[in-house]
């Protein structure tokens, strides 16, 4: 509804993952931080490993990949999300299942995926902790 880093807000879905537990801590920081209300105010949480079977994949860690595109790196992880939010919209309209790219954290890596472009693509899913305080993290 509100839109992410790699889709306009009212466009289409898009389900943020992190490669590393380390990088799902550093993301529920940012957002604490981004929301004012620090990680307390989003506890408790459920954290969740996802299983992932696709082969199109916009790999936006490959210096090659950025070249090619005509970006910069700082662009994909900046604060203006106009650049990373028109790959994204490309990326969608070119039935890419995800875009690896690496966190706006600076910590790990995430993979936005397209649900709806999923295609022979498999995603399966288990509850592995319930974070309950920041000591759970």
């Amino acid at each position: 509804m509100h839109g992410g880093r790699f889709n306009p807000p009212g466009s289409f879905p898009v389900l943020y993952l992190c490669t590393t537990r380390p990088c799902v801590v550093a993301e529920l920081e940012r957002l604490g931080q981004r929301e004012v209300i620090g990680v307390d105010g989003l506890l408790p949480r459920v954290l969740y490993r996802y299983h992932v079977s696709i082969d199109r994949v916009l790999d936006l860690t490959s210096e090659a990949t950025l070249r090619h595109i005509g970006v910069d790196a700082r662009q994909i992880v900046g604060v203006d999300r106009e650049v990373p939010r028109q790959i994204g919209e490309a990326a969608h309209a070119t039935e890419y299942q995800a875009i690896l790219a690496p966190s706006a954290t600076g910590v790990g890596v995430v993979l936005a995926l397209f649900p709806q472009l999923l295609g022979s693509g498999t995603l399966t899913w288990d509850r592995t902790e319930q974070w309950e305080s920041k000591g759970d993290i």
